[in-house]
């Protein structure tokens, strides 16, 4: 019996760290005086990559595994108070791309293994001490478009990774800038925005562009509105062998167009509002379907879906029988989309939908009554979400209450984690971001004299698969019966 009373506490020490009850913990306090104005929270080979400020070395490049001791600055880009300030990061061919400031190049792109020996300077796309300000990295086979600037304005680049094939695509809008939006990969290319042209009564010509990576394979595909006015694509979201996105043709208003990169497959889609303008925001795609918003001229901005074919394009409810509901923040959960809304009684709250009317429900009111919970930053980990909520706390000042949630997508099983210290001027609790079985976040460490958060810093909560915690616990009877047989 002795050794039966021993074996349970070893079983239960299997279980990982908040198995039985998930509790966020302060990672770190990275910078022991103020706020380490943590940013930019990127997963990389199993670990979290961010910038901070520990107060000695200013804003550059650092690491965590969810430790203390494994959160550690990578390397300074550049030496004193000034900082490197890495930004935009993104993975490509086994390495984390991302602009950065060594004080000598400006701002320019640098990737990194995660280690100090292995983060190297790339390319310097405007030579000497300007920035080229390199950003909306996106991967495409085997190169990596961006844009960036130099003496010809900011226009699209690419790099394989190395500084001799980091090089200007094409100078789009010659004598100006052609400031390219919204790059998405399409049969391997990129399709774009740019503005290519500029009319004193019209203003710059916006409109959609395809490159291949080589300067004659970068061109216009269509002129949607056709003259010197724009159609300004944007939104671009891919759903089988088309991208998707909102355009305005001068004709029919911001409406649902489709591209399969070519003039001819580039068509309005759906016009939504037929009377005006659908103006499709917050395209996002879940399984086989995009969601987004869009209004018919008479419902307002509602919830609709497609599933790629005209027929299947549709409003999926009328949330808000009197306005707007304006859903927001798209998200994939359990098969269903999970969202906030607001449907004119509860105020904005968390929703879910199967794709109908009858399916599309709110999961629950979190601020009973009109009032607004907001949730945002939602972020799956197997059958949980997780997302942060608010309540006013003082109207004089605006102030909110922040908390940390989490749903299996039923009302009972919707609940607070933790709250936040103090009340802000916004979200307290932010940039949520998965890495494994561990979620980061930033978050007040305390309040200061007049109750306001202060000092934000790195913050993280283990949440581990369910099912492993629930094994172990079923095995300690078999455990503690062999133990008493020995």
């Amino acid at each position: 019996m002795h050794r039966a009373r021993f074996v349970t506490p070893l079983v239960l020490a299997a279980l990982p760290a908040g198995a039985l009850a998930q509790s966020p913990y302060l990672v770190k306090n990275i910078n022991p005086t103020g706020d380490s104005f943590a940013f930019n929270l990127t997963p990389y080979n199993g670990a979290l990559y961010f910038n901070a400020d520990d107060g000695t070395h200013g804003s550059e490049l650092w690491r965590s595994d969810g430790t203390t001791a494994g959160t550690q600055m990578v390397t300074e880009l550049r030496p004193g108070l000034d900082g490197g300030f890495p930004a935009n990061f993104r993975e490509f061919n086994g390495r984390l791309y991302f602009s950065g400031n060594d004080g000598v190049h400006g701002n320019e792109l640098w990737s990194t293994d995660g280690t100090a020996v292995g983060t190297t300077f790339v390319a310097d796309t405007w030579a000497g001490p300007s920035s080229g300000n390199p950003e909306y990295f996106t991967p495409v086979g085997d190169r990596m478009f961006m844009r960036a600037m130099n003496d010809f304005g900011i226009e699209l680049w690419t790099s394989d990774g190395t500084a001799a094939n980091t090089a200007m695509v094409k100078d789009i809008h010659i004598g100006d800038w052609s400031l390219p939006s919204g790059l998405t990969e399409l049969n391997g290319k990129v399709i774009f925005s740019a503005d290519d042209s500029y009319d004193p009564n019209y203003g710059y010509d916006r409109e959609l562009f395809i490159s291949d990576g080589t300067e004659a394979g970068t061109y216009r595909i269509k002129d949607i509105n056709p003259g010197p006015a724009a159609s300004i694509p944007s939104t671009f979201t891919p759903l089988g062998n088309k991208v998707f996105f909102q355009a305005n043709d001068g004709v029919n208003g911001i409406e649902l167009w489709a591209t399969d990169g070519t003039a001819a497959g580039t068509t309005l889609f759906k016009d939504l509002n037929p009377a005006g303008s659908g103006v499709p925001q917050n395209l996002t795609r879940i399984a086989s379907s995009i969601y987004f918003i869009g209004n018919n001229g008479t419902d307002g901005d509602e919830l609709w879906m497609t599933d790629g074919t005209v027929a299947g394009t549709q409003q999926v409810k009328d949330i808000n029988p009197t306005g707007s509901s304006t859903p927001l923040d798209f998200t994939e959960f359990n098969g269903q989309v999970a969202f906030t809304a607001d449907d004119g009684v509860h105020g904005i709250e968390l929703w879910m939908s199967d794709g109908t009317d009858a399916g599309t429900h709110m999961v629950k009111d979190i601020n009973p009554g009109p009032g607004i919970s907001s949730p945002l930053e939602l972020t799956v980990k197997d059958d949980e979400m997780f997302f942060v909520a608010i309540e006013p706390a003082n109207p004089d000042f605006g102030t909110v209450l922040t908390a940390l949630w989490k749903t299996d997508g039923t009302e009972a099983g919707t609940v607070k984690i933790w709250d936040a210290p103090g009340e802000w001027f916004g979200y307290g609790i932010s940039d949520l971001t998965l890495v494994g079985d561990i979620l980061y976040f930033l978050a007040p460490t305390g309040v200061d004299d007049f109750g306001f958060s202060a000092d934000f810093e790195l913050y993280a909560l283990r949440v581990p698969e369910p099912a492993a915690g629930m094994l172990l616990l079923a095995a300690a009877p078999l455990l503690l019966r062999r133990r008493r047989r020995q």
